[in-house]
């Protein structure tokens, strides 16, 4: 009896430890059934993932292949609008051949008539020296200031006229006209010039005004003293009457008019020239710019003008060169005022130790534009 039950004691930690086993390798395999569970919707969630993209995969295909497609057939409309254009395009480049040779052909007429218009412009060109002025044409009247013409039948003026476009100025430049040329020739040859502006040093460069080509001509002109225009006359008259109506409307005192030695009337203009029998008559109906006269019953208002002859002699084309002038250029001076920097660079070329002289005109500008009209040097 003791024995039995002492062996009975013995197998129950034996099979409290199988029971204990039994339990872990049950957790164990609730463990992997459960990551198996998981696996499985993993390796579903993945399919069901792989069956989108590959869905996805043949639509952008056909996208793809729709869009190949559109691409070759954009590819063959291209070729067929580039075949087109060429068609199209044949003419127009023959035609445009064809100009350019035009072209080309009235380019080599213009060089001809250029060359023949330059030989004929040489010839006609008159080397003059000319100094800066303030005017740019010079006039010599004869006989205008002679009480004697007034009592002559005509004045006559003789005019000498320079014509040339305005030298432009530019900020930072200057010219100087000394009165000796030799002096302009030496400064201009020194080429850059060191001047003392406002304290300090400023490099400047001298150089020969580059001038416009000018026109000369001679101008004759003739005021008569005994002769008049009458103009605005009324056109529905015959000569003959209008003659008639003039002679008489002229011929009174109370307008200043006098005794009429012929009237010539010109149906081109309209208009009557009417000579007196003595000087300066006219001169008194002039007083009044515009007269009555009756005609057809009706008052007519002519408007009357001195009796002018102008003749334009002696025309000259010629090239302008300023021998006693100097350009000065790069000139930097702001803390100055500009009558203040021109009477500096004119102390500085009036000294002979810088190689300048007497200077006769100066103009400077500092900050606008400024225009200087050169004349014909008569010296």
């Amino acid at each position: 009896m003791d024995r039995s039950v002492g062996g009975e004691a013995a197998l129950q930690p034996d099979r409290n430890t199988k029971m204990a086993s039994i339990e872990e390798l049950q957790e164990e395999l609730r463990r992997w059934k459960e990551k198996c569970d998981q696996a499985n919707k993993s390796f579903k969630r993945k399919n069901l993932d792989r069956m989108e993209i590959e869905d996805a995969v043949d639509e952008g295909q056909k996208a793809v292949d729709a869009l190949a497609e559109e691409l070759k057939s954009l590819e063959g409309a291209l070729k067929d609008k580039q075949d087109d254009y060429k068609e199209e395009l044949r003419p127009l480049l023959q035609e445009k051949k064809q100009l350019e040779d035009k072209l080309e052909d009235l380019e080599d007429k213009f060089k001809t008539r250029k060359n023949v218009f330059d030989n004929i412009q040489n010839n006609l060109q008159v080397k003059t020296r000319l100094p800066a002025k303030n005017v740019n044409y010079r006039q010599d009247y004869t006989g205008a200031e002679n009480p004697s013409t007034m009592d002559a039948s005509t004045i006559s003026y003789n005019c000498h006229i320079v014509v040339g476009k305005p030298y432009i100025l530019h900020p930072g430049q200057a010219v100087l006209t000394f009165q000796d040329e030799e002096v302009a020739k030496n400064v201009i040859a020194d080429r850059k010039h060191k001047l003392e502006l406002g304290g300090f040093l400023t490099e400047v460069r001298a150089e020969q005004p580059q001038l416009e080509k000018c026109v000369k001509f001679e101008m004759n002109m003739e005021i008569s003293n005994k002769k008049m225009k009458v103009s605005s006359l009324p056109d529905d008259l015959s000569e003959e009457t209008l003659t008639d109506k003039l002679e008489l409307a002229f011929y009174k005192s109370a307008i200043g008019g006098g005794e009429i030695q012929s009237v010539h009337y010109d149906r081109n203009t309209n208009s009557a020239d009417i000579t007196y029998l003595h000087n300066k008559v006219p001169l008194k109906v002039l007083k009044k710019g515009y007269h009555c006269i009756k005609a057809g019953g009706c008052n007519h208002e002519v408007k009357v003008e001195p009796s002018i002859n102008v003749e334009l002699n002696k025309l000259q084309m010629f090239s302008g060169v300023s021998g006693r002038s100097v350009l000065l250029t790069g000139i930097k001076c702001e803390a100055e005022d500009e009558d203040d920097i021109q009477d500096m660079i004119q102390i500085h070329f009036q000294k002979a130790s810088n190689g300048g002289g007497e200077v006769e005109a100066i103009a400077f500008s500092q900050e606008a534009k400024k225009e200087l009209l050169f004349e014909e040097d008569l010296k």
